[in-house]
Parts: structure tokens; sequence; C-alpha cells
């Protein structure tokens, strides 16, 4: 596959699309919305798709489990900065607060990290 194939949704993809949430001045506010998308022309068998779909989901999952897990949450950390081109230590913000799950629906995780005002804005 070339690059330019790679720009493209294949059928048979699964993609973990987040959303940030905005204020009225575009500025993220520190929750956001994850949502699994497949095809629905995809052309594997259901049983691969559904085995997949269960990777994808747990995939998922681990951002609002890293959110109680401090230890969890740090060896992911570590794994994404040993990776090359990963941020430098000093451009990642590690004491931020710690998020909650606001909702789940379904395969639909909403989440926040908190905010500057923490909800007396």
């Amino acid at each position: 596959m070339t690059d330019h194939e790679d720009n493209y949704i294949q059928e048979n993809d699964f993609l973990i699309r987040i959303r940030p949430q905005t204020d009225n001045t575009n500025t993220w506010t520190g929750e956001i919305d994850m949502a699994i998308i497949t095809n629905d022309d995809r052309t594997m068998s259901d049983d691969d798709y559904y085995q997949l779909l269960h990777m994808a989901k747990m995939i998922s999952c681990t951002v609002p489990i890293m959110e109680e897990d401090e230890l969890l949450r740090d060896t992911v950390h570590d794994f994404v900065m040993s990776l090359d081109g990963g941020m430098p230590e000093e451009d990642i913000p590690v004491d931020s607060d710690r998020g909650k799950v606001l909702e789940v629906d379904d395969n639909v995780v909403t989440l926040s990290f908190g905010t500057r005002t923490k909800g007396s804005a």
C-alpha cells in the first residue's frame, strides 16, 4: 500500500474517532467523545469483524482505565515516550487533573479531564 492509499478509509478499516469538546471560543474543555467507526460495506466474515470490533473496544476502554490506574497510565506514557518521534518530556503535561467517565453509551465513552474552572465558570 502506498502513502497515498493510506489517506483513504478502506472497506475493512476500524477507526477510533476522538472528538474534542470545545467551548464557544474553540478551546478544548478537556472532554472528549470517542467512537468506533466501521464500514457497512466490509468484505470480511462476521466472525473476523466481531473479533476486530472487540479489539477496538478493548483499545478504546484503556482511556477510562488509565484515568483510574496510575501504573497503567505511566506505563503507556513511558511506552509512547520511547517511540521514535515521541514528544520531549518537557512538552507533556503530566500533572493535569485526573479525568473521569461522564457517560458510556454502547461503544461511545464521554470523558472529562477537568478544566481550569472545574465547572465554576
